[in-house]
């Protein structure tokens, strides 16, 4: 279980980097295709994350 916390953790430490480097210089640089390609990514990370958090209450009310 410390794992998956840690893996979540970690994930959300992550998203909170992008989501900070989301609108500087970088994304201007970016090809229409590639900011289509960030946005979808970015929903796909927090589709994961939401996942892998509800995996971990499912977990920690199986061990409980």
């Amino acid at each position: 279980m410390a794992s998956l916390q840690s893996s979540l953790e970690s994930m959300n430490a992550s998203e909170q980097s992008l989501k900070a480097e989301l609108g500087t210089a970088l994304l201007s640089t970016l090809s229409s295709d590639d900011q289509h390609e960030v946005d979808r990514l970015n929903d796909e990370i927090q589709e994961l994350t939401a996942k892998n958090r509800h995996a971990l209450e499912e977990r920690v009310k199986v061990v409980l």
